[in-house]
């Protein structure tokens, strides 16, 4: 079934009464179901008296435990209580440190979830694995185990600019999510594109532009544990650089001229894609905004278009990153 909830951004700074309530016993346990010690402790200090706090202060909030944040470890295994489920947010956990711990809306469980406050309520128990710690303490949780990753094995070896198709089955401030067909038919299964990829430029909001059911080519980011990230948006050339081999190039001369097309502008020059003479690959280099024609270039997206076929010159070529230098201008004279 698709889900048909809509949310639309909170104001940035939403204030929430924190309720007094008494702590159950919160126990430690080890990576993927090790015990070990426990603590305790009753109430919040400084936060019994209901006065509303931003969520970052809830999330932070210094209290005495014999369990410090700073000791945790990735991938660890703890049981916690809820105490605060804020839509679009996620829910604030206490796992017994000296501070709470934040499940991301995306972390609450495997697929979409409309309304958290269906799935996890305050005062409710639930296991929870830590994510990361922040250099500065903050505890981020999930409550989705990673180790249950067996539908993400046709996703991990895809190639990132392999279009898959998709079905948008929820939205929310942060994204949307996406019911994904593997490369060879199999899933479909559910994964979470980001509003930074769902469009280049601003986005406001993913009902913007996308609806449930509706049909989207996508590919894959990042395969994690049992979670899929995707994109809707092309392969920057950028992305590509260390990958592509460029063993070929390194002793082009400069005064040769190659035939490109253009990949993307950016504001500081524009991607060109090459063929590589006698090889069936092709290889992606720069042309900086100082080296597309003589005189000056405000705009390099003005000056070309995705697509466009240009004549190149390969300047300079490193075999360590992959990236290529070239040049549009014309050979200098000596």
């Amino acid at each position: 079934m698709l889900h048909q909830s809509i949310e639309r951004p909170l104001p940035l700074q939403v204030l929430w009464p924190v309720p007094s309530f008494v702590r159950l016993d919160a126990h430690r346990s080890g990576r993927r179901g090790r015990r070990g010690r426990s603590a305790q402790r009753s109430g919040m200090a400084g936060l019994a008296d209901g006065s509303p706090i931003f969520s970052e202060e809830a999330w932070s909030d210094d209290m005495p435990s014999e369990l410090k944040v700073q000791d945790l470890e990735e991938g660890q295994e703890l049981s916690g209580i809820v105490v605060r489920v804020v839509e679009e947010l996620g829910c604030f956990v206490d796992v017994g440190a000296d501070k709470q711990g934040l499940v991301h809306a995306t972390q609450v469980a495997r697929g979409y979830t409309p309304i958290l406050s269906e799935v996890v309520q305050p005062g409710q128990m639930v296991q929870v694995w830590v994510k990361t710690v922040s250099p500065e303490g903050r505890l981020d949780l999930t409550m989705v185990d990673e180790s249950q990753d067996e539908n993400m094995a046709p996703f991990k070896e895809v190639d990132k600019d392999l279009w898959l198709d998709a079905q948008i089955s929820g939205l929310h401030n942060g994204g949307a999510f996406a019911m994904v067909q593997g490369p060879n038919g199999e899933g479909p299964v559910e994964a979470h594109i980001p509003i930074s990829q769902i469009q280049d430029g601003f986005l406001e909001h993913p009902a913007d532009v996308l609806e449930p059911g509706q049909s989207v080519r996508v590919r894959v980011v990042k395969v994690e544990g049992a979670r899929l990230s995707v994109s809707m948006r092309k392969l920057s050339a950028r992305l590509r650089a260390e990958d592509q081999d460029v063993s070929s190039l390194l002793e082009v001369s400069p005064s040769e001229w190659f035939t490109g097309r253009v990949d993307h502008a950016a504001p500081f020059g524009v991607f060109v894609e090459m063929d590589v003479p006698d090889e069936d690959s092709k290889v992606v280099g720069l042309v900086h905004i100082s080296e597309m024609r003589e005189g000056r270039v405000g705009d390099p997206a003005a000056e070309v278009e995705e697509g466009q076929e240009v004549k190149v010159r390969i300047l300079a070529v490193d075999k360590n990153t992959g990236r290529i230098s070239m040049s549009m201008k014309p050979i200098p004279t000596i």
